[in-house]
């Protein structure tokens, strides 16, 4: 840990050059929003080293509260969970496209980005009709290991 320390080449230096954001149609605050992500995960790997650091000298149990210390970002996670909009591709493959809209303005600047995206989501659902056709899950699973240049794709060959 010192050699990486010392090198400036541990985990959180690796993440800080990593481009989190790669989906074309992003917008500027979005990618700002998302590119302190690092900054984020840094402060949880910090946070989680001090729960450990501070029940460290505990005595018997030390490691019963290091593993117990693991439930403390747990219950805002879950809570916060209950915060984020529903999934408006998952809403429009079930057929509640109003629903969607909803949830993409909660998403998205201004409307005509919400109404933009709905049109995106909704080609891409009608060419994976096209493409999929009448096939199912578990023959489509069966294809990835029939169908050679798909077994080279599963193991990247």
């Amino acid at each position: 840990m010192l050699i990486s320390l010392s090198d400036k080449r541990g985990s959180g230096y690796e993440l800080a050059n990593v481009d989190w954001f790669v989906f074309p149609p992003a917008t500027l605050e979005a990618c700002s929003r998302l590119n302190s992500l690092t900054h984020r995960l840094a402060f949880g790997i910090f946070l989680g080293f001090s729960a450990n650091l501070a029940v460290s000298g505990t005595g018997a149990i030390s490691w019963r509260l290091q593993l117990g210390s693991a439930f403390i970002p747990a219950v805002p996670l879950v809570l916060g969970i209950w915060l984020c909009p529903e999934s408006p591709r998952w809403y429009m493959k079930k057929g509640r496209y109003q629903e969607a809209y909803t949830s993409l303005l909660r998403l998205r600047n201004h409307p005509i980005q919400a109404a933009r995206d709905l049109y995106y989501i909704h080609s891409q659902l009608e060419l994976e009709a096209d493409i999929i056709g009448k096939s199912t899950y578990a023959t489509r699973f069966v294809e990835l290991f029939t169908i050679v240049r798909k077994v080279d794709l599963v193991l990247s060959r």
